[in-house]
């Protein structure tokens, strides 16, 4: 009878081959961490995004941004103003602001490096929206206020129906300041088609919407390394060498214990 393999002979061939297979299964571990990293990070990009569009949804109405729409187009003719916008002229025209979190702080996100392609469409816009409101809380809303007297009187005249060229000198300076500042709104801080700054928020907007969405068409979980196939291979090879050398340890056992 042959002798049986001693313990030192089936020890080491035992760890030989568990560290074939603990090399390949801690590959493969790594692999599928990696893999769920990347759709993780791919849901991250998707939830930041889909709060930018929603609050590109809320700057949509300040920014005539439906379809179709031309915004506030360049008009240099007063009368004709007067006659397009005479709600310009009231002081009791209140202009409310929103917050955009998403946009003011998409920057501190740790999915911003993600985002590098959209990334100058979206500081734009937020400037934009900034410059708007900063314009409306420490300009228009201020001066409104500035002169209780004025304001209740004019706002009493022109509900009444009196024509802006109706009011006494003081009441058309304080109208006509409150219907320039609007102009500056409308006419340069939002603007139109035809707005010179690409900065106003008509043409932020859409430059903005059209990056997000040209972006999320595009978007795709980042895929691993090509490399990663190579290890892949070997990884299998060193699983399938252990897969051998078992098979024949069990062979020679066999023979062993048969003969």
């Amino acid at each position: 009878m042959k002798p049986l393999p001693d313990i030192v002979t089936s020890a080491s061939f035992w760890a030989a081959i568990g560290t074939l297979w603990g090399a390949a299964g801690a590959w493969f571990t790594f692999v599928l961490a990696a893999k769920s990293s990347r759709k993780q990070t791919h849901e991250g990009v998707l939830n930041l995004l889909s709060g930018i569009e929603a609050e590109l949804d809320l700057v949509e109405n300040w920014a005539s941004g439906k379809e179709g729409e031309v915004g506030y187009l360049k008009c240099d003719d007063k009368k004709e103003l007067a006659m397009k916008h005479p709600d310009w002229f009231y002081p009791s025209r209140h202009i409310y602001t929103f917050d955009s979190p998403t946009l003011n702080n998409f920057t501190n996100s740790p999915f911003m490096t993600h985002l590098r392609p959209v990334v100058p469409a979206l500081v734009r816009l937020s400037y934009s929206i900034h410059r708007l409101f900063d314009y409306i809380t420490t300009n228009y809303n201020p001066f409104v206020a500035s002169d209780a007297g004025s304001y209740q009187e004019v706002v009493r005249k022109l509900s009444a129906g009196t024509p802006p060229s109706g009011l006494t000198v003081p009441e058309q300076v304080y109208a006509n300041f409150v219907s320039g500042m609007n102009r500056t709104i409308h006419q340069d801080l939002i603007g139109g088609k035809d707005c010179g700054d690409d900065m106003c928020l008509y043409k932020a907007f859409r430059s903005a919407k059209a990056a997000i969405r040209d972006f999320r068409a595009t978007l795709r979980i980042q895929p691993l390394p090509g490399w990663y196939c190579i290890l892949n291979v070997l990884a299998i090879y060193l699983i399938a060498i252990g897969l051998v050398e078992v098979v024949r340890w069990f062979e020679v056992w066999h023979l062993l214990c048969g003969s």
